[in-house]
């Protein structure tokens, strides 16, 4: 039976410490506090965004074969949403045209049926290897992120989504295959062939460079310039490409000699091409070119070309490293005679042992001596071919000063000489070939 009161259980409830009771209200209190704070330091969203929209074009719609164009991807999502790890399905563009890598490009907002979305595009670019006509139903898979935050304080929130494109009607056409101009070799675009002839006046035997230049916009591809046939009155060595790319920038010279003064005219060089705009093949000339010829010396009177190759190595300084491994392949070749003395002796050496040990023992020796003294004699009485350069030198294509550089030799570089021109020297410098002023070579 409980005897005390309310007011006693009271007093008695005082004077006893606090912790000896269960304070309930706080804790609760305490609980719904931390929980309003992790909500808020953690967002729980769950919303990643949602994928709205997707469509795939191409630009120009009906692209021929080879032809160059655009394939763009546009995917709509909510704002703020990000795309991630995006899979096409039922595209097969793969199968009939060579893509490149698509490209992001800004992401920008559009209104659509009153609402805001993001617009993400993707671009690459492609040509076609296969003529076709279909119509393509693709499905996107895509990952969605959406990243929420509060203050300091983020969290990201992802969900797969998937989407049906827009119908793709895809047409590759084949080019036409009549009018074909003679000596087409697949360029299709725009461009246009210009030349010129340095220098205009000139005497016989002296060297003439003629430059070829395309520019336009398309595919070139392997296609390359026709030019005129040789004639009898010029002495034509092969076209040397200075610049090229698949888009439609080509730059080609030629160096020609006129042998007498009635080469005076260079004939017409041409690029077939085809059209797409118009559908149509077209060619685009350069030349004929008219050369002055004079019996009178120029300022700078240049030798005839004796030999000339045609290297296809860009300009570039020859490394030491190179310069050493030639260094000890020559020396290397030079140690080749001793070494066959050596494997001589002890071959005939060897074969006479058994029969008579002493006189086996005497005819190595006499070989030995006899083969190195030979050997070393040969070597001193053997002309030196290699010379060494002055300083940098330009290493030429022709026997002048005005002919394009081929590649630079660094100072104190070992060069083999090939044939003379007079105040010119053609050099054989670690595999490269050119000609060089003899004035660079050391005595």
């Amino acid at each position: 039976m409980n005897v005390f009161t309310d007011k006693q259980r009271r007093r008695r409830r005082a004077a006893l410490p606090c912790e000896s009771f269960p304070i309930t209200g706080g804790r609760r209190s305490f609980g719904a506090v931390l929980i309003v704070a992790l909500g808020i330091i953690f967002p729980t969203c769950t919303h990643a965004g949602e994928l709205l929209a997707a469509r795939m074009r191409i630009k120009p719609e009906r692209p021929y074969v080879t032809q160059p164009f655009e394939v763009r991807l546009e995917v709509e999502v909510t704002p703020g949403a990000q795309v991630q790890d995006m899979q096409l399905e039922g595209v097969p563009l793969d199968t009939f045209a060579k893509l490149s890598t698509y490209q992001n490009e800004e992401r920008h907002q559009a209104r659509r049926n009153d609402r805001t979305v993001d617009v993400l595009a993707f671009v690459a670019t492609g040509r076609a290897i296969q003529p076709t006509r279909q119509e393509f139903h693709g499905t996107l898979h895509a990952n969605l992120v959406e990243r929420h935050s509060l203050g300091f304080f983020t969290s990201l929130s992802s969900a797969f989504a998937t989407i049906h494109l827009d119908p793709l009607l895809l047409e590759f056409r084949p080019l036409p295959t009549v009018n074909v101009p003679p000596g087409f070799q697949g360029a299709i675009g725009s461009f246009l062939l210009s030349g010129n002839v340095d220098p205009p006046l000139a005497t016989p035997n002296d060297l003439v460079t003629l430059t070829y230049t395309i520019t336009g916009n398309g595919w070139l591809g392997d296609a390359q310039i026709l030019l005129p046939s040789p004639d009898p009155n010029f002495r034509v060595y092969p076209p040397q490409e200075t610049q090229r790319d698949d888009i439609g920038h080509l730059k080609l010279q030629q160096v020609i000699v006129p042998l007498n003064t009635n080469a005076t005219h260079i004939g017409m060089a041409r690029l077939p091409y085809f059209d797409p705009v118009a559908g149509v093949y077209r060619e685009s000339t350069a030349g004929p070119f008219h050369l002055a010829l004079t019996t009178a010396p120029t300022s700078s009177p240049v030798p005839p070309v004796k030999h000339l190759d045609v290297q296809p190595n860009p300009a570039a300084v020859m490394d030491s490293g190179d310069a050493a491994v030639a260094v000890a392949v020559n020396q290397a070749r030079q140690l080749l005679p001793f070494a066959g003395v050596i494997l001589l002796a002890v071959l005939a050496a060897g074969l006479l042992y058994e029969w008579r040990p002493r006189l086996a023992i005497a005819a190595g020796v006499v070989l030995l001596i006899a083969g190195l003294y030979l050997c070393q004699h040969g070597c001193n009485q053997s002309p030196v071919h290699g010379r060494e350069t002055r300083a940098l030198t330009d290493a030429r294509l022709c026997p002048s000063a005005n002919a394009r550089i081929l590649f630079h030799i660094a100072p104190g570089r070992q060069v083999t000489p090939l044939e003379d021109a007079e105040d010119w020297v053609r050099v054989d410098a670690n595999g490269q070939r050119g000609w060089i002023p003899v004035q660079a070579l050391k005595p």
